[in-house]
């Protein structure tokens, strides 16, 4: 069962200990490591384990799996292929179900702006820190950069993120001050900067273009539609 994300790992499981409880089942985080990820394949394939929860594609057969469940959709086209592996180069039939909506798609497209913030939500994020550094002449509080950007969904990820992606392209400075974050503007701030500089954008700029594309054909496609791409891809 491939969820969003592993704090959704976390939510599905305790939703299926609640209704079901005679049900065992493992769970795969972005971080497990992959001794465990293996050992937890071989529990399924013994017939131990029932599901396994995951946020993470799982790529080769898995004997005796009958079913691939998708309880929200995934953020790119290659993405969802590669979740696909188990059943498309199964020996047997192996069902794949798409059990989200469109209310997930609406929420997926809020998740991925949120952790991969486009140009002009990183402009607005440095434009509310360079004015609170030079009004205060001194490193700005995180806090104090939250309260500004107002009501933004999410904002605490855009933040973040934005934060990460600065300091790739060496315009903000994270310091610590009496045990507390700050930021600062560089001194090299002023000269011409590519956002393409910084891995974090150009790796998120492909998946928010990816998405657009993706979630077009989750909305429009037939089972017929999904069967001939994962065919073609194999």
């Amino acid at each position: 069962m491939y969820v969003r994300d592993d704090i959704a790992v976390n939510q599905l499981q305790k939703i299926i200990s609640y209704s079901t409880p005679s049900i065992e089942t493992g769970l795969c985080y972005l971080t497990t490591p992959e001794d465990d990820i293996d050992l937890m394949k071989s529990t399924l394939i013994d017939g131990k384990l029932n599901v396994i929860i995951s946020s993470i594609p799982f790529e080769e057969p898995l004997s005796g799996l009958k079913h691939i469940v998708f309880c929200h959709p995934v953020p790119t086209r290659d993405r969802f292929i590669s979740c696909c592996a188990p059943a498309v180069e199964s020996s047997e039939p192996v069902s794949v179900h798409l059990i989200f909506n469109n209310s997930d798609i609406d929420s997926m497209t809020k998740h991925i702006n949120a952790q991969y913030p486009d140009r002009r939500t990183l402009a607005n994020v440095y434009k509310k820190i360079k004015w609170l550094y030079d009004y205060k002449k001194n490193p700005v509080h995180v806090d104090d950069v939250l309260s500004e950007l107002g009501t933004i969904e999410s904002k605490e990820i855009v933040f973040s993120n934005s934060i990460a992606i600065f300091e790739e392209i060496k315009i903000v400075e994270q310091q610590k001050n009496n045990g507390k974050i700050t930021l600062a503007i560089s001194a090299d701030a002023d000269k011409r900067h590519d956002l393409k500089e910084s891995m974090l954008y150009s790796e998120g700029d492909k998946i928010r273009k990816d998405w657009v594309e993706f979630s077009d054909f989750l909305l429009k496609k037939s089972p017929a539609d999904f069967i001939k791409m994962l065919i073609e891809s194999y």
